[in-house]
């Protein structure tokens, strides 16, 4: 048999060093070649200014300007006149409108350059004459911001000429065409440009839109926005064009790789499948660790019913300041996701759409029929295990049955977005309509949504407005079963699909099993959602400084499931329906109050509200067997045998009362201080600890804008921050501080009177009225720093989070009935160091830019209520327990087991060395007490789930029309447990095995020392372990956007794109992929955190190809 060759990226124990050390060589030696930048034109500041001019001349305007702005002034004193006529009196005006004031009805105008403000003339430039030209053409019109006012000085030019004109002070312009041109282009500093074809129109009315970047880039944080520049806290922001042309089906795929510190475990490809998040490592062990997900200010969104399309913006809150505001749901760290809204303007309608196809990202390679039958036959010659004489098989089988052939398949995608939006001063609309159809790679799975979307601005007067947002998702999904792949990997392939009746194959030897094939066509578990979210608001300016905002959300999400099982499977008695239904209804009302003033040289805010929010959550299960007949499925459950029904209900309710409050002080722009505050009600704790307060602080320093900074060297803008606050974790059920009984019908205890069935009642939980919230106190380090204009920017973070009173069970004796009760008894510590790079290495035609973030995480168990150490032993996939460990001083789940030494070669070494079940051909373990025999004293811990390093690194290069886009994935310094590996080792001989197993295992003394003899059982040890190391090239794009020039007056442009995801992974992993899934058993999901790096051989991973279209009407 051919062996798998695999490169040994990462033979070593510190091997993850390796490519990271590439990795970090690649942007040292940029850092080291760039060449420095000529400098760019600074962002025009948004500082409001009072001013108050009485017959001012314009030198006089200027040189005030001059000081309060920091902006230096050039001009000609001959340009500016002797007149002293210009009379302002205004407060919170910016130096824009100023100037405007200042210089109506002057022929002078004004550009920023490197920090400065230009004054000089408005020229015309005239087209060149031409002899030949038979008739003058010209343009006109008019050019206004997104806010309908016009603008100045806006570049107007024809695209390949140098013939042009500035628009005059209110906003207009008229120029003579040349004779070839056919595309007017719009620049203007702190505006995005554009590019408008002629056709055969004369008059254009234009609406350009603020085009923020960098420094100056607007984003959101906890009820309200900020600039980058006036930050103190730590957060990344992901913007819709950073994650254009990938397709997805939900948004918290898009972010793998996006920022430093967040760690995306894209471990469940099922179709409308779920990822795990962890922001800043894990903190709790058995409550929640997914971080608080906030869609356009409602608090709990749902990702897998929002439609990717419609983001604009993704902001991931890290650290305490950023997080505090959301007091104990804050600890887990927060996103805030906004969708698009309408702008003024013309109204504008735009079509994305996709074609997709995927297929299984990696198959396992395993023996063919010819080889297991010589297993097979081997075993019954060597008398190993028993074997009979009757399983003996034929030579000469050939291949056999590929057993994942029969159940992967290459499966299509198609998703179509339709987006209406535009809107007056008045009114701002936005409409958006989606569609997917996702296809799975395994037969019989599928997932499918459409959404509508409408986001509504109103100005009602000129201090109220109000505004309404409504969503609403429909969704089938088609779930495969969850052991498939499993069942699959232990099929003998000697076995055909159907036996000559027509009925399926499963094993050789005639025990019960099932038939992969019957898991797709006799199983059906299809999941309908109805998911609706809306919110109204309204905003009332009292002053100009204070403003009251009040927002009211609710919330549907309801869940229905019908299945129904096959009595053809094992596991199914004469047929098995389950139905079910969750409904979960929440309400939210929020009333804010934000304050803002200047005061002195700095701005001062402030903002205090209060908010309060329900959820009400209703459950609804039946399990029927024993149907006589299978007709009718789950329609019919109550033909089902009446003694095998389970029903199962449940009604909950959660409420939460809370007041929040933050202060900032932006002192020149230099000395940023914010504090903030929320104190939460939180009815799901007991009586002694219902309320808690969560504070935080922060500080921040723009050396840059110092006065003995240099600014014209190398680094434009650097700023320091500290920030130290807390933040808790409240996601626990409701009624867990109360006592509780199980009330139960004892269906095989007979009846009381021959009709009575017995009942019985015992408690089930203890009550804790003392139970509280996990606390977290978090302290961050952090620089922002640009080169050369922004050509360069950097962030660095270090944060240290510690977490105590973890909700944890703690155990009890037996005499109470219960064998733990959820208690605050522990205590974890995440430290770490997070790294920003951005770069524009290439500008011009061809232009090329960097993204790149790593980050660095230590967890570690300070405390488990007194205790040295736990153990959890969730199921191994069929067989040896998985042994995981939580013990003081390492860091959460580590793995605990036996050090894999060799095999057994004869008896000589099981008499030197004797084991459980030792015996030459079994493997050998370490003695690591030096006892002579090998026990439970010799375990030690064995791996460690948590990934220690992460990074994501995107380049995207255009030119011309043409754009590519290059984005990888890592993950480095975690081990799995490979459950895959343990199926196709051990346990029966009939099964298939790996070609490593195959080619290596014992025959006898000498053969081996790798892998044991065949029907043996190996105990959690090394031997199933592997590195979880791997780099991925999660995104391939190629687009290109056609000219406008052949687009029309119709169409504002149109692109197309082909891309391909997970196309190269490097990785030494030998199961279906490095990113497993974390949770396989009810006793793994119940312990949370505890289960990680454990491969369960889930849904695997996929490779897919897209071709995609986006155009703008």
């Amino acid at each position: 048999m051919k062996k798998r060759d695999i490169y040994h990226l990462f033979a070593q124990p510190e091997g993850w060093l390796r490519p990271l050390g590439v990795l970090c060589f690649f942007f040292v030696f940029f850092l080291a070649t760039a060449p420095k930048a000529s400098a760019s034109v600074t962002q025009f500041t948004e500082k409001t200014l009072t001013v108050n001019y009485r017959n001012a001349s314009l030198s006089d305007v200027f040189e005030d300007l001059k000081v309060r702005s920091g902006l230096g002034i050039l001009y000609k004193k001959k340009d500016l006149g002797t007149k002293a006529d210009i009379s302002i009196s205004k407060s919170d005006v910016s130096v824009k409108e100023v100037l405007g004031y200042a210089l109506k009805g002057t022929s002078l105008t004004y550009k920023i350059q490197d920090d400065v403000i230009v004054i000089f003339r408005k020229k015309e430039r005239k087209a060149p004459k031409v002899s030949q030209q038979k008739e003058k053409t010209t343009i006109s019109g008019t050019v206004k911001d997104h806010n309908g006012e016009t603008v100045p000085g806006v570049s107007v030019v024809f695209k390949g000429t140098t013939v042009g004109t500035v628009t005059d002070f209110n906003g207009t312009f008229s120029v003579v065409k040349p004779e070839s041109a056919t595309v007017l282009v719009f620049t203007y500093i702190g505006m995005a440009t554009q590019e408008v074809a002629i056709g055969n129109r004369t008059e254009f009315d234009v609406v350009m839109q603020e085009d923020v970047i960098g420094l100056d880039a607007v984003v959101t944080i906890g009820y309200s926005m900020e600039k980058k520049r006036d930050l103190s806290g730590s957060l990344t922001s992901v913007k819709a064009e950073d994650i254009a042309n990938i397709p997805a089906t939900r948004p918290d795929q898009l972010l793998q790789g996006r920022s430093a510190g967040l760690y995306v475990n894209n471990a469940n490809a099922q179709p409308g499948g779920g990822v795990s998040m962890r922001i800043r490592g894990t903190s709790s062990i058995q409550g929640d660790s997914e971080p608080l997900v906030i869609v356009d200010g409602v608090i709990g969104g749902s990702l897998e019913q929002l439609n990717p399309a419609d983001i604009e913006s993704m902001e991931i809150l890290k650290d305490a300041s950023s997080t505090a505001i959301y007091g104990s749901r804050g600890a887990n760290g927060v996103i805030l996701i906004t969708t698009k809204r309408g702008a003024t303007g013309k109204a504008t309608v735009s079509y994305s759409g996709l074609v997709s196809w995927s297929q299984v990202r990696n198959k396992l390679e395993l023996t063919d029929a010819t080889e297991s039958a010589a297993m097979i036959n081997d075993a019954i010659d060597r008398g190993v295990g028993n074997v009979p004489e009757s399983w003996r098989q034929p030579v000469g089988l050939g291949k056999g049955t590929d057993w994942q052939d029969e159940i992967y398949r290459v499966a299509p995608m198609h998703s179509h977005n339709v987006n209406m939006s535009g809107g007056t001063e008045k009114t701002k609309y936005s409409v958006s309509l989606g569609y997917l159809d996702q296809q799975g790679i395994i037969k019989n799975s599928d997932f499918s949504r459409g959404s509508v979307r409408v986001n509504l601005d109103q100005n009602i007067t000129d201090r109220l407005s109000a505004g309404l947002n409504f969503y609403y998702a429909g969704s089938s999904q088609n779930v495969a079963a969850t052991s498939i792949t499993q069942v699959v990997t232990g099929m003998s392939p000697i076995l055909t699909p159907y036996d000559a009746e027509g009925n399926y194959n499963t094993t050789l030897d005639g025990s019960e099993s099932n038939s992969p094939l019957a898991l797709i066509n006799d199983r059906e578990d299809l999941r309908l959602k109805d998911y609706i979210q809306g919110s109204a608001f309204l905003t009332y300016n009292i002053t100009e400084d204070l403003t009251a905002n009040t927002r009211f959300s609710y919330r549907l999400d309801n869940l229905e499931r019908r299945g129904f099982t096959s009595g053809k499977l094992a596991e199914s008695d004469n047929g098995r329906a389950e139905l079910g239904n969750r409904k979960v209804k929440d309400w939210l009302s929020e009333t804010i109050l934000t304050y803002k003033k200047k005061i002195g040289q700095g701005d001062f805010s402030a903002l205090v509200g209060f908010t309060a929010q329900e959820e009400n959550l209703f459950d609804f299960s039946l399990v029927a067997q024993g149907f006589p007949t299978e007709v009718n499925g789950y329609n019919q459950a109550e033909i089902a045998d009446a003694t095998q029904r389970d029903v199962f209900s449940e009604s909950k309710k959660r409420a939460m009362l809370s007041y929040i409050g933050r202060l900032s002080y932006n002192y020149q722009g230099r000395y940023i201080v914010t504090v903030s505050g929320r104190r939460d009600g939180a009815s799901v704790f007991g009586a002694n600890n219902k309320y808690g307060f969560f504070p935080s602080g922060a500080v921040a320093w723009r050396v840059s804008d110092e006065p003995f900074f240099n600014s014209e060297g190398m680094v434009s803008s650097l700023k320091l921050r500290a920030s130290l606050g807390q933040v808790g974790n409240q996601a626990i059920p409701p009624f867990r501080t109360f006592s509780a009984s199980s009330i139960q019908s004892l269906k095989n205890s007979g009846t009381l009177d021959g009709l009575t069935p017995v009942v019985s009642a015992k408690v089930s939980r203890l009550a804790n009225e003392n139970l509280s919230w996990e606390t977290t106190t978090q302290f961050d380090l952090g620089v922002d720093m640009e080169l050369w204009d922004g050509r360069i920017s950097f962030t660095a973070d270090y944060y240290s989070k510690k977490t105590k009173d973890l909700l944890f069970g703690r155990p009890l004796s037996y005499l109470t009935g219960v064998s733990s009760v959820l208690d605050n008894i522990g205590e974890v510590e995440n430290t770490g160091w997070e790294f920003e790079l951005r770069t524009k290495n290439i500008t011009g035609e061809f232009t090329w830019d960097t993204d790149f973030n790593i980050s660095f995480n230590k967890n570690k168990v300070l405390s488990i209520g007194g205790k040295e150490e736990l153990f959890i032993n969730p199921e191994a996939g069929g067989g040896k327990d998985v042994r995981v460990r939580l013990a003081e001083g390492e860091e959460i789940g580590t793995f605990w087991g036996y050090e894999f030494d060799g095999i057994y070669q004869n008896q000589e070494e099981v008499n030197n060395l004797p084991g459980p079940d030792a015996r030459p051909g079994r493997p050998k373990f370490k003695d690591l007490n030096g006892d002579g025999e090998i026990t439970e004293a010799d375990k030690k811990i064995i791996g460690r789930p948590i990934p220690k390093v992460i990074l994501g690194l995107d380049n995207n290069f255009s030119y011309k029309g043409f754009d590519l886009n290059v984005f990888v994935t890592a993950v480095f310094g975690n081990d799995i447990f490979n459950g895959t590996r343990y199926k196709t080792y051990t346990g029966s001989v009939l099964g298939p095995k790996t070609p490593e197993y195959y080619d290596n295992y014992w025959r006898g003394p000498g053969t081996s020392n790798s892998v044991a003899s065949l029907n043996e059982e190996v105990d959690f040890s090394t031997y199933y372990m592997e590195k979880g190391n791997f780099i991925r090239f999660k995104n391939i794009s190629l687009g290109y956007t056609l000219p406008k020039s052949l687009l029309g007056d119709h169409i504002q442009s149109l692109k197309v794109y082909a891309s391909a995801q997970n196309l190269i992974t490097i990785t030494d992993y030998t199961g279906f992929d490095p990113e497993v899934n974390t949770a396989h058993d009810r006793e793994a999901i119940d312990n949370g955190n505890l289960i990680q790096g454990v491969d369960y051989g889930a849904y695997p991973s996929t490779k897919s190809f897209t071709v995609g279209v986006n155009v703008t009407f």
